[in-house]
């Protein structure tokens, strides 16, 4: 009897690509790649990502859907809001170029999921072995700087006395890391023992340099991400043993990290810088005219200007700097409703797909070897709150609308049809590539 095949429509059936669309994959991996190198800006990625939101729908090398076109008009609604506030800028100008990296990232932002979704698990990795590959570069830099192991490497990859890498701010640095480092998480958990081997290695690197950040933004997400991340992993283990091995690797690292944190501690200008960083109230958060003193100023503005006050207007007109929080911060530049239409939008996906919105900031497709029979995501951290979800349902929404149906070649064809709500094993998640990218322009960790 004829034997029957199935192709996921998750993750399309490989058909070859032409020489063009792989030079175009060729510009996505050294688009992701060149995202460590921000001395200044405009920075090499943004070059190249303006030439890969053009090329890859012209390919069609991207999958639009209902969700990703709703998250577009979402934010798409948040950037005039914005543009609207630019008429109560006192400097239009400066407003006006915010708005406008706003936008483009926006653009970016979608383009990249709809790559994505493309292929989920060919796309997702290709981004992230660029992503880590540029996470490797950077935080060898970093420490590179920080031991001032060459000449002049002190001056230029390190700031105010904290491993900043090819970054031009530790607090960014330090949040760049995370992904790549809970990515090499899962490569260790679902690899052959080789894998293991460098992935450990290059996300104790990795740890090290963000360590050395002392950005404490950083340093929150990634114990919440991780935290994330186990949980997720072990709930959607396919069996005991793998449990058995999450909880085995999370008490080797946990033991290994205490160890190279008590073996850091031991250079007086570390401890020193430590012990300053890891308290919550610094003398630049006291005071009225301190960090929070600026947010209570912040929240009172917010309740009197409903429309905003316009980007990059809060400071010095206001303040000394910028509020600090990406909420407050949007508040400002967008008024209510250029803050409340995304988060409304947030908020209407999560209600659709909780363990969606569960899986946050940065999600994986882990997808089994016997194509279209078993797709389970695992999540490495938080996604963006409206994108994360989105694409979880438009994978969903694929998978509840075609039939699973596998079939052997026998006697007599045996058959099975999988149907039902989603579940976590069911969300197929995307990573989200421009959250470091536009962390650049949001420097909200502390």
């Amino acid at each position: 009897m004829t034997s029957l095949t199935y192709t996921s429509p998750i993750e399309p059936a490989a058909t070859r690509l032409t020489d063009v669309q792989g030079l175009a994959l060729g510009l996505v991996w050294l688009t992701f790649a060149s995202s460590a190198i921000v001395f200044a800006e405009p920075a090499p990625v943004d070059v190249f990502m303006l030439a890969v939101i053009a090329v890859l729908p012209l390919l069609r090398l991207v999958r639009i859907t209902p969700s990703l076109l709703l998250v577009l008009t979402i934010w798409t609604v948040g950037a005039a809001s914005a543009l609207i506030a630019v008429l109560n800028a006192s400097e239009p100008s400066k407003a006006l170029v915010h708005t406008g990296v706003t936008l483009f990232l926006t653009i970016q932002s979608f383009i990249i999921s709809a790559f994505i979704m493309r292929r989920p698990y060919k796309h997702t990795h290709l981004i992230m072995h660029a992503y880590c590959f540029a996470a490797a570069v950077a935080a060898v830099a970093a420490l590179v700087g920080y031991f001032n192991l060459l000449p002049g490497s002190f001056e230029l990859f390190t700031k105010y006395g904290r491993a900043a890498g090819t970054f031009k701010d530790p607090n960014v640095f330090g949040p760049f890391l995370v992904a790549p480092i809970l990515y090499l998480m899962h490569r260790m958990l679902t690899r052959g023992a080789a894998t293991v081997v460098w992935a450990a290695v290059w996300a104790g690197i990795m740890s090290l340099a963000l360590l050395l950040s002392f950005s404490r933004g950083a340093w929150m997400v990634l114990a919440v991400a991780t935290l994330i991340f186990a949980y997720l992993a072990f709930v959607t283990a396919p069996n005991n043993w793998q449990r058995l091995k999450i909880i085995s690797a999370g008490f080797v690292a946990v033991c290994l990290g205490l160890v190279l944190l008590v073996a850091v501690m031991q250079i007086d200008a570390v401890s020193e810088q430590f012990t300053n960083r890891a308290t919550l109230d610094q003398t630049y958060d006291q005071g009225p005219e301190g960090r929070f003193g600026g947010q209570q100023k912040a929240k009172r503005l917010i309740i009197q200007s409903p429309f905003g006050i316009g980007a990059q207007q809060f400071a010095p007109q206001y303040h000394m700097e910028e509020p600090h929080n990406v909420y407050l911060a949007m508040f400002l530049n967008a008024g209510w409703i250029g803050t409340d239409v995304p988060l409304w939008g947030a908020a209407r996906v999560q209600t659709h797909d909780h363990a969606a919105a569960v899986s946050g900031r940065l999600c994986v497709l882990r997808c089994s070897r016997d194509r279209g029979l078993r797709h389970r995501s695992r999540s490495l951290a938080a996604f963006s709150p409206v994108d994360g979800p989105g694409l979880g349902l438009d994978a969903w929404r694929s998978r509840k609308s075609a039939r699973h149906i596998a079939c052997r070649a026998d006697t007599q064809a045996t058959c099975s049809v999988h149907h039902g709500p989603p579940s976590a094993t069911d969300l197929v998640g995307a990573f989200c590539p421009t959250a470091h990218v536009s962390s650049r322009r949001c420097h909200n960790a502390a």
